[in-house]
């Protein structure tokens, strides 16, 4: 059980991340968690290019903990999913 895995689910506003060690024939769910960023609840005097670098240095934050405290050697996730208009 050495191979321990990230897994994430990609979001801003919600980030879902586990840690699991594959088995041969089950996994172990050792952690998981949810990090949530909110948008600025100010009216003005804030640029959406400022409050996105403010929520994505959060979510590095949080992430690089759970990396420090698991180090995963493999890391598994989703892409982003984004509504495509016609």
């Amino acid at each position: 059980m050495s191979r321990r895995v990230l897994t994430l689910d990609l979001g801003f506003e919600w980030l879902g991340w586990g840690v699991v060690y594959p088995g041969e024939y089950i996994d172990t769910v050792v952690a998981m968690g949810l990090l949530r960023t909110q948008k600025s609840m100010r009216k003005g005097g804030v640029r959406q290019a400022d409050d996105t670098f403010r929520r994505a240095q959060e979510i590095a934050h949080e992430l690089l903990q759970v990396i420090d405290t698991y180090k995963p050697v493999v890391l598994c996730f989703e892409t982003m999913s984004h509504v495509q208009s016609s």
